[in-house]
C-alpha cells in the first residue's frame, strides 16, 4: 500500500510510541509525516518543552511561522498552538519582534508561562512593560492558565494589568507584598473568573493595623488556593475572600525555631475566627466555607491557619525539628474524616516514629473519632523497616475506626522490607503485615500498598467471620482473612475514597 494512503489514525499511533526526540527526524522522511506530525508536535510534545535559549525560541518562531512566506500549503499550525512555556531571561530586538507576531496569532493558546518576567522590563523605564510585550497582548487572548514566576519588586502585578484574559481560570504568580490583603489583590483583574489561585513571595504578615477585610477583593468561583513563602497568615481575611474554597494548601517560611510564634498565631487565628462567626451567628451571616473539603501543609502552617470548622481531609508534612504536639488542638477543631501523613523518615531517628508519623500516642480518642481513611506516604526510608514504622501507627489506630489504610512507598527497595529480601516475596510480606495491623484495627476492611518504584499496587479487603475464634490458641484470638481484590475493583475504591494518586497506575 502507498505510503500516502495510510489512514490518519495509523499515523497518529506512529506518532505517539515515537520518541519525542525522535518526532522531527522522522517528519523529515515525508512531506506526509511532515504535515500530519505538526498538529501532534504542537499538542502532545510541546506542552512539555521549556525554551530557555533564544536560539531554541527564535527557531520555534521560524517554524510557526513558516507558512507566512514558502510553505503555503501547510495549514494554519497555530490552531494547535495550546501551550507555551519560555525560560528566557533576556531578549535581543529580533526576537522581541518575532514574540509579538507569534502571541498576536496564538488565537487558540489556553496555557502561558514565563520563567522570569524580567525579560519583559522596559530598558528605558526597568519598572514598567516594554512595548514589544504590550503590542504583543493588545487584543484579549484565549488564556485560560497564566504563570509568571521571577520578580524582585511588583513588575509582574504590572504585566497583569497589560494581559487580557477574559477567560483566565488558573494563575500562578510571585510577588513580594506587604501583607495578605496585598497580595490578594494582585488577581483582582480575574476574580471573576478565577478557579485556581497560587501566591508566592509574601513578604511581612497582617498586623492589627493592616488593610481591612472590607478592601479584599472576592473570588466567587475559586475552589483551589495555594499560599507559600508568607510568615504570617489571617485567616479570617481568606473567608470572605474564598467564600466557595474547597481545596487550600499552604506553606509557611517557618523555622524550628518558630514553636511559640505558630503557637501565638495559632491563638490569633482562633479568636477571630470564634469572634467572626459570633458576629455572624447574631446579624445572621453565613457559616465559614461550607465547601471546604481538604486542608494541605507542613505541620506549622496547617497549626497556624488554625482552622476553627470541620475539614473532611488533612494532608500534612512534618518537618525536622517541627514539635507535632502543635497538631493536636487542630484534630480537635477540625474532626476529620481522611488523614494523609507525608513522611521523610531519613530525616527521623528511630525513636521518633512519633514525630516521623506525625499522630502523638497520647492523643485523646475521642477528637479522633470521626477518622476513617487513612493514608500514609514514606519516603527515603534509610535504615527503617516499614514494620517498624507501623508499630507505631497500630499502636495508635487501635481505638480509633479507620475503616481504609492505604501505603504509599516511595523509592524503597525489598532490603527495607526486614523480613524477606526477595521482590518475589513483598506481596506475601504485605498481606501478613495488613494481617498484623488488621489484627489491631477491629475498625479495618480495607488495606492496599503501592510502590511506584518498582511499581507494584496490592489491595485485600479484610473480613471477620462472626463466628469465632481459632481453639488452641489465646482465648478470643479472631479469625482474620485478607482476600486479595482485582487490580480495577481496587483502583476504583482508593480513587473513590481520594486515599492515593494513581493517574499513572495501569489498571490491566
Amino acid at each position: 500500500m502507498p505510503i500516502t494512503d495510510l489512514n490518519y489514525d495509523i499515523l497518529y499511533t506512529i506518532y505517539t510510541v515515537i520518541p519525542s526526540s525522535s518526532i522531527l527526524h522522522f517528519m523529515r522522511t515525508s512531506r506526509l509525516f511532515y504535515i500530519h506530525g505538526v498538529p501532534h508536535l504542537l499538542k502532545h510534545v510541546l506542552p512539555t518543552v521549556v525554551f530557555k535559549s533564544e536560539a531554541s525560541f527564535r527557531s520555534f518562531c521560524n517554524f510557526m511561522l513558516q507558512s507566512e512566506s514558502e510553505d503555503k500549503d501547510v495549514d494554519d499550525r497555530f490552531q494547535y498552538l495550546e501551550v507555551l512555556r519560555i525560560g528566557l531571561f533576556r531578549w535581543e530586538t529580533f526576537t522581541e519582534q518575532m514574540f509579538v507576531k507569534v502571541i498576536s496569532r496564538a488565537k487558540h493558546l489556553h496555557i502561558l508561562s514565563f520563567a522570569s518576567v524580567d525579560a519583559f522590563r522596559s530598558t528605558d523605564t526597568p519598572g514598567e512593560p516594554s512595548q514589544f510585550f504590550i503590542d504583543a497582548f493588545k487584543e484579549p487572548t484565549s488564556i485560560t492558565e497564566l504563570i509568571l514566576h521571577s520578580t524582585s519588586d511588583d513588575f509582574g502585578s504590572k504585566l497583569l494589568e497589560v494581559i487580557i484574559a477574559p477567560k483566565l481560570k488558573i494563575l500562578q504568580t510571585e510577588h513580594p507584598v506587604a501583607d495578605l490583603p496585598d497580595a490578594l489583590l494582585i488577581g483582582k483583574k480575574f476574580s471573576s473568573t478565577l478557579e485556581e489561585l497560587y501566591l508566592g513571595w509574601m513578604l511581612a504578615g497582617l498586623t492589627e493595623t493592616s488593610t481591612t477585610v472590607t478592601e479584599i477583593p472576592i473570588y466567587p468561583r475559586v475552589h483551589t488556593l495555594e499560599i507559600f513563602g508568607s510568615l504570617h497568615i489571617d485567616t479570617v481575611s481568606l473567608i470572605p475572600a474564598f467564600p466557595n474554597l474547597s481545596v487550600c494548601k499552604i506553606q509557611f517560611d517557618f523555622d524550628r525555631e518558630d514553636y511559640d510564634l505558630v503557637l501565638h498565631l495559632y491563638e490569633q487565628n482562633k479568636r477571630r475566627q470564634i469572634q467572626r462567626n459570633l458576629k455572624n451567628a447574631s446579624g445572621g451571616g453565613d457559616r465559614p466555607w461550607t465547601h471546604f473539603d481538604s486542608l494541605w501543609g507542613d505541620v506549622y502552617s496547617v497549626a497556624a491557619f488554625a482552622p476553627q470548622f470541620r475539614i473532611p481531609h488533612l494532608n500534612v508534612t512534618p518537618i525536622i525539628d517541627q514539635r507535632t504536639s502543635v497538631l493536636y488542638p487542630i484534630f480537635e477543631d477540625t474532626r476529620p474524616v481522611q488523614l494523609t501523613i507525608n513522611m521523610e523518615c531519613m530525616q527521623f531517628a528511630r525513636n521518633h516514629i512519633w514525630s516521623a508519623t506525625g499522630m502523638p500516642p497520647t492523643l485523646d480518642v475521642e477528637s479522633m473519632k470521626q477518622l476513617q481513611r487513612l493514608t500514609l506516604e514514606v519516603r527515603n526510608m534509610g535504615g527503617l523497616g516499614v514494620s517498624t514504622i507501623f508499630e507505631g501507627v497500630t499502636r495508635f489506630l487501635k481505638h480509633q475506626h479507620v475503616t481504609h489504610l492505604a501505603l504509599r512507598l516511595m523509592g524503597i527497595r525489598s532490603s527495607h522490607l526486614k523480613e524477606t529480601h526477595e521482590y518475589v516475596l513483598e506481596e506475601f510480606y504485605f498481606a501478613t503485615l495488613g494481617r498484623t495491623i488488621a489484627a489491631n484495627m477491629p475498625s479495618l476492611t480495607f488495606f492496599c500498598v503501592e510502590m511506584p518504584d518498582p511499581k507494584r499496587f496490592d489491595a485485600w479487603q479484610v473480613s471477620r467471620p462472626t463466628s469465632g475464634t481459632i481453639r488452641g490458641l489465646q482465648d478470643s484470638t479472631q479469625i482474620i482473612f485478607l482476600e486479595k481484590i482485582p487490580r480495577a475493583i481496587a483502583v476504583a475504591i482508593v480513587r473513590e475514597n481520594d486515599l492515593l494518586e494513581l493517574e499513572d497506575l495501569r489498571v490491566a
